[in-house]
This record gives structure tokens, C-alpha cells and sequence, in this order.
């Protein structure tokens, strides 16, 4: 049992809910706020990019439901259960990824939104009366459908819902509509500030929009991880057996597999469930669960887990573990725990504005009492107040990461390497620790025979016997040692007799003679004694990271061949160039210690830095570990096995070529497959930061200079003021500045060789 499953079973509880309704961190901060106040509640985190809650109660028993939704209900949300089970987290995958790209139909008002504008700027040049009610026409449908959404940030406000950047954006847009409508009315002309609301709605529009984008694949991992269980399963039938002892078979979906019910997996077939081996003998990749490449053979009595695949013979299992209890659903768990763990990023500009916008509402209030105490009209105070909150709207402050980031992702896909969310840029940027799988992620992933040294014979001979032992096999090692004999041309001859030992080897006759191939296990257990000739290789080829198989022919040892997986040839120099960073690099592996320690050393890996034999829960505890004690972690893999420790680091990347569940749950994805791309994407996400943080420094800084001119104090000593439109252009060039500034990075040129 997972010990995850095991604690949230004692005090306190844990739930996971799923909260509908949320868009910016302002929402995250509002649900946490009332779920947090019941009294129920210990303690209480929300994911927005997963739209997901984690809720401890103080007191165990059944939840609540109602109440907690009830809490969030005022404030726009709603929060319901999250739905448990392989079949259940499918249902919620596919419903967020419905709700992500209904974010890509939200293009069209935001442009236009911005063409509107556009033609307004033009029409201002106009002062006929029709403009006004041209320009009219013009702003209802961006003021009232498009905008909306900010309106709504403003009725929260009276409501006593707290406030958001869309407070502003709101106010400031209602403000400059309404006062233009007033003057259009009054004046029958003159200055309007239709476009200020239009551009206003416009650009946080846009920028809302540009960031959308990057979360339209967020959980994907979950949802590779449930394509691993098979839609359906072979039961043996739970009756007696017909006089003849015939057994009937039935097709059932897999999630209907009770404890104790026998299933049968044929050759190429995937497990449907937990279970034991009660009869047959065959062997299974199991490579989603270890990251061992290498089939694990299966006989009586073993155990086997659902979503593993068997290739040989046929396995009839009973079953052990179904629902919430087998290892996979356990998988599916970790994954969603590391995925709730990771913090919202990239949100400053949201976290500024929660004590920004109330500043800035007092400020305008004060502007227009003042003036009004000074004894200027109505129409003037009001003209100074609206003018601190256009200039006061955070249009830069909400451009200054998405415009950044979309310059910045471009530019990485040129060179091959696809970011997911801005997230992923500012944890690489701020990663000590790299964390790297080793097979098929610092090596290539595919084993090569690299050495045969024989005994009284000539190696092409030891290695056509070894071939001819191993060609209708499908495992790994023996794929290439046949793809070395027909290399070389060899002829192979079919075994009289044989026999697979499960881990260990192959026991056959072949040529009228006994042979072995095999471990030295295989040998020890037949009384076959190694030369020292032998065991010299064995220790040699062990200490290069191969993995060494032993040919015995009438209970004499007669040669030795070795395999290797090769490391990706710029593993080494990407390993140094990190080093040199200052960032300390370590290496996860399920392999045995041997060959990871081996393969470490000649990537300049200390011995001190790699763990080995690790399983994918361990993998995601060790990454956990590592973040706690020395910051933040960035994770490079590509197998199934490293979605969990993938999930749980502040980054992750993975290559492409590997399992599409490492790909999804990765952040980064390198798609040229080469190693070097985490130093390429390490460079361009330390650029992107500093352009982002560039960015939100200008456009506080335009608030922060530009406010007090907008209020009016430079009028009684310099004769300066600033109108509604004139706030306006300060807010746009804040804008345009933002973006120009973002557009640097198209010239970034800090790539590796």
C-alpha cells in the first residue's frame, strides 16, 4: 500500500477538491481565504494551473461538502470533489483540457479590442458631432461584453469580495467611458476617452490571452500515466468447470476486476491489473515502473503491476490489488501530489496589485475631494481623478511576463527546445541542483555489443553461438548481440533443445552440445567454474558500466561477451559546463550501482552524487529532499518512471524520443534529443527572467512617477497636467516599452556550441 494512501487515512485528513471559476492569483488567494476560514479547515493549498485544492481538516469524518462549497460560492467559485480512480481522472483530464482550449477561441476580442481602438484614434481627429456616436457604437460592445469580466472585478469590490488588477482595469475603463459619455452628451463634442477604455480592455485582454497559451497542456503526465491501464481484461470465469475441465474465458472492462479473480495475458498483451503469477512463465517489461530496460522474467509466485507488458508466453495471474490500490493508481497519485506542491509562479504583477489597486482607489478619491476643496468644479476634480486611474491601470504590469515570454518561447523553438509555462522559466533560471536520469537521458538508450573475448575458440564463433541462442528473443541484451552477428554476417542454427532461465539466462543444446548463456549466476548454479581469465574481464567490463554475459559449452566457460549503452556524446561537456556554473549535478538511475557509478565517473560524476536502484516513488522523495535542502531542482529525464520525479521538481525536461509520459509531465522539451539543450534553455531562461523583471520595474515605475502628475500636484508650482488622454499615451507607452524591451531577447545570442 502506498504510504501516501496510509496517512491520509489517520488524522488529519487530506481532501482534493477541484475548484471551478479561478483565472489569476488574485482567485487563488480568495478561495484559500474562505476555505480557510471554516472552521473545519486546517489548512488549505489551491493549484491554479491545476484548478486543483489540497484541504486538511482538523477532525476526521465525512467532509462537508456543501459547507466548503458554499464558502467560495459568493465569490464567484465552486469547489466539488475530485474525482478518484483511473476512469474518474480520466473524466477531469479531458474537462480540463476542455476548458484550456476554450482559452484559444478568447483571441478574437482581444484584437479586436486593439483594431477598435485603432479606428477611434483616427476618428478623434474628426469633430464632427457623428463621431461621438460613432465612437459610441464603437466602445458598447468591448465596454459591456468584452469587458465584462472586469466589471465584475469592480461589483466584487462593492460586494466585499476584496480587489484585483482587474479592479482597476475595471474602474479605469467604466470611469473614462462614463466620462466621456457625459462630455459627448453635455458638449455635443470635444475631447472623449472612448479609446482609453478600449485600449485599456484591449491589452489585458491580449496579455490574458498570450498567457493562457502556456497552460493549455498542464496534466497531461496524468493522463499518459492512465493510458498505461488497458481498457480491458481476460477473466477466467468464476463457475465450476465443466466435466471436461474446460476453462471459459470473458472479455471485461479492467475496472471491473475484483480481488481474486484470475486473468490471462497473452504474448504482447499489457497487465491489467496487481496481481501474482499462478501459472505460466514469461517475461515483462517493466521499464515504466524501474527505468530498467532489461524484461523481468516472470514465473509462479511473482508479482506483476498493471500496465507493464508481457512478451513471451502466457501469464495467468490472480488478481491483488484493483481501484485506488494498485501501484499504477498510486503512480497517478504522485504525480498529482508533486504537480499540487509546485507553487504558482509568475504572478508578481497580481501579488503587487493586491495592495496596489487599493492604494490607487484611495489616491483617486482623495484627487477629487482635494481639487473639489480647492474649488474646482465637478467636472475638473473628476477629469484628475479618472486620469490617476487610467494611468494608474497595470496594462504594462500585466504585459511585462506574457510579452517577455512569448519572445523568449519563439526564440527557444528555433533552436529545438519547447517551454511549456513560464513557471519552468523562472525555476530553471533559479535551479541549483540538476538532477539527471541515466538511461536513454545521459546515454543513448540503446544497448550495442562491445566486446566478445573467448576461450578455444574464435569470437566470431562464440558470437554466432551466442546469437543463435538469443534470435528469437526480445530482450534488449540479446537484440544486440543477433544485430552484431548479422552484422558481421554470421550464420546462426537453430537449438535442438531449449530453455530460459527466468533472470538469469538461456540453457540449450545446440549442435549436440550443452550451452549455456547467461549471468555468472547461471554458471555458478549449473557447478560451471570461471577461468581467472574470465573473472578478469567480468571485473573489467563491469568497472566500464557493461553489462557481461557468459558462454559455457559442455559445463566449460568458453567466452564472455559485453554489452554497453553508450553516453550521449555531449553529456560530458554539458555536465562541466553546469559544474562550472557553480550548480551541483546528480544522477538518479534505476540501474544497478555498478553500472551507474561507472557511467557517472566517465561523465565527472562524483560516486558521492548517484543514486541508483531507485524506484519512481524514490526518485520523486529524493528530488523532494534535494529541493528542501539545497533550493530549487531541475529534473532532466525520459522515461515513464521519472513522471513522478519529473512532477514534483521546481523544473523538468525531458528529451524527445523518450515515453510520452515523461514528455508531458516535463516542462521543457528538447525535441533535437541532444543533451546540450539544457545548457541552451538554461541560458535563454536567465534572459527571460531578467527581461521580465526588467519589465515589471518600468511599469511600476510609470505608476509611481505618473501617478502624483496625474493627481495634479505638478499644476499649482509648474502649470503641468495631465488629462485623461494624456494618461492614456503614458499608459500606452508604458506598453510599448514593455514589449520593446521584451523583443531585445530576439537578438539573444548566449547558445552553446
Amino acid at each position: 500500500m502506498n504510504p501516501r494512501t496510509e496517512v491520509q487515512l489517520k488524522h488529519p485528513i487530506t481532501l482534493r477538491a477541484r475548484v471551478t471559476g479561478m483565472h489569476c492569483a488574485s482567485c487563488v488567494a480568495r478561495v484559500e481565504k474562505a476555505v480557510g476560514s471554516i472552521p473545519e479547515v486546517e489548512k488549505v493549498q489551491v493549484n491554479l494551473l491545476s484548478s486543483a485544492a489540497e484541504i486538511t481538516l482538523k477532525t476526521p469524518g465525512e467532509p462537508d461538502w456543501k459547507k466548503l462549497d458554499a464558502a467560495v460560492a459568493p465569490l464567484g467559485y465552486s469547489l466539488s470533489p475530485w474525482s478518484r480512480g483511473p476512469e474518474a481522472a480520466a473524466e477531469d483530464h479531458a474537462e480540463h483540457l476542455h476548458k484550456a482550449a476554450d482559452w484559444e477561441g478568447r483571441a478574437l476580442p482581444a484584437f479586436a479590442s486593439l483594431a477598435i481602438g485603432v479606428v477611434q484614434m483616427l476618428l478623434m481627429q474628426t469633430h464632427e458631432r457623428w463621431v461621438f456616436w460613432a465612437q459610441l457604437v464603437l466602445t458598447l460592445p468591448v465596454q459591456w461584453i468584452w469587458g465584462w469580466p472586469f466589471i465584475q472585478g469592480v461589483i466584487r469590490v462593492f460586494r466585499g469580495h476584496g480587489s484585483s488588477m482587474e479592479t482597476l482595469v475595471g474602474l479605469g475603463s467604466l470611469a473614462a467611458f462614463f466620462l466621456s459619455l457625459y462630455l459627448g452628451l453635455r458638449h455635443h463634442g470635444g475631447h472623449l476617452y472612448f479609446e482609453v477604455s478600449v485600449f485599456l480592455i484591449g491589452f489585458i485582454r491580449l496579455g490574458k490571452w498570450l498567457e493562457s497559451r502556456a497552460k493549455t497542456r498542464t496534466g497531461e503526465a496524468v493522463r499518459g500515466l492512465l493510458q498505461l491501464q488497458p481498457p480491458q481484461a481476460t477473466r477466467l470465469k468464476r463457475m465450476d468447470a465443466p466435466a471436461d475441465g474446460q476453462e471459459f474465458e470473458e472479455k471485461i472492462s479492467a475496472s471491473n476486476l475484483q480481488l481474486h479473480d484470475r486473468v490471462r495475458v497473452r504474448p504482447g498483451e499489457k497487465i491489467p491489473c496487481d496481481g501474482k503469477v499462478i501459472s505460466g512463465h514469461s517475461s515483462v517489461n517493466e521499464a515504466w515502473l524501474t527505468g530498467e530496460s532489461l524484461p523481468v522474467e516472470k514465473s509462479i509466485g511473482d508479482r506483476v503491476i498493471t500496465g507493464t507488458q508481457n512478451l513471451q508466453g502466457t501469464l495467468e495471474i490472480e488478481v491483488t490489488a484493483v481501484g485506488e490500490r494498485t501501484l499504477l493508481s498510486q503512480m497517478i497519485e504522485i504525480v498529482e501530489q508533486a504537480q499540487m506542491s509546485r507553487a504558482p509562479i509568475q504572478r508578481l504583477a497580481d501579488r503587487v496589485s493586491a495592495k496596489f489597486v487599493p492604494a490607487v482607489l484611495v489616491i483617486a478619491l482623495l484627487t477629487f475631494v482635494a481639487w473639489m476643496a480647492a474649488g474646482a468644479g465637478a467636472e475638473e476634480s473628476l477629469v484628475f481623478a479618472v486620469s490617476v486611474l487610467v494611468i494608474a491601470c497595470p496594462c504594462a504590469m500585466g504585459l511585462a511576463t506574457p510579452a517577455a515570454l512569448v519572445v523568449g518561447l519563439g526564440k527557444a523553438s528555433q533552436r529545438g527546445i519547447l517551454i511549456r509555462t513560464g513557471a519552468a522559466l523562472e525555476a530553471l533560471a533559479a535551479s541549483k541542483v540538476f538532477v539527471f536520469d541515466k538511461t536513454g537521458t545521459l546515454t543513448q538508450g540503446r544497448p550495442t555489443l562491445t566486446d566478445v573475448r573467448s576461450i578455444g575458440m574464435q569470437e566470431h564463433e562464440a558470437l554466432s553461438l551466442a546469437a543463435s541462442l538469443e534470435q528469437h528473443s526480445e530482450h534488449p541484451l540479446a537484440q544486440a548481440i543477433v544485430q552484431a552477428a548479422q552484422e558481421k554476417k554470421l550464420t546462426l542454427i537453430a537449438p535442438d533443445r531449449f530453455e530460459a532461465v527466468p533472470g538469469r539466462g538461456i540453457r540449450a543444446s545446440l549442435g549436440g552440445k550443452f550451452t549455456l548463456l547467461g549471468n555468472p549466476e547461471l554458471l555458478q548454479s549449473m557447478s560451471v567454474s570461471l577461468p581467472e581469465e574470465i573473472q578478469r574481464h567480468l571485473a573489467e567490463f563491469g568497472a566500464q558500466g557493461k553489462t557481461c554475459m557468459i558462454l559455457a559449452i559442455d559445463f566449460a566457460a568458453a567466452a564472455i561477451l559485453a554489452v554497453r549503452d553508450e553516453p550521449r556524446p555531449d553529456s560530458r561537456e554539458t555536465i562541466e559546463w553546469l559544474k562550472s556554473e557553480g550548480l551541483q549535478v546528480r544522477m538518479l538511475s534505476g540501474d544497478r550501482r555498478s553500472t551507474a557509478e561507472a557511467i557517472a565517473r566517465e561523465l565527472g560524476i562524483d560516486d558521492s552524487a548517484v543514486d541508483a536502484e531507485v524506484l519512481p516513488s524514490q526518485k520523486e522523495e529524493k528530488v523532494a529532499q534535494l529541493e528542501a535542502s539545497l533550493g530549487r531542482v531541475t529534473m532532466v529525464g525520459d522515461g515513464i518512471n521519472d513522471a513522478a520525479a519529473l512532477a514534483r521538481a521546481s523544473c523538468s525536461i525531458a528529451l524527445a524520443g523518450g515515453t510520452d509520459v515523461a514528455l508531458e509531465a516535463a516542462q521543457v522539451t528538447l525535441m533535437r534529443g541532444q543533451i546540450s539543450g539544457v545548457r541552451d534553455a538554461l541560458l535563454l531562461s536567465r534572459a527571460t527572467l531578467r527581461t521580465i523583471r526588467q519589465n515589471l520595474a518600468a511599469s511600476f515605475l510609470y505608476n509611481v512617477l505618473g501617478i502624483p502628475v496625474a493627481a495634479g500636484l505638478l499644476v499649482p508650482a509648474f502649470g503641468i497636467r495631465m488629462s485623461p488622454v494624456l494618461a492614456g499615451a503614458a499608459m500606452a507607452l508604458s506598453s510599448v516599452s514593455v514589449l520593446a524591451n521584451s523583443l531585445r531577447l530576439k537578438r539573444f545570442h548566449g547558445w552553446s556550441a
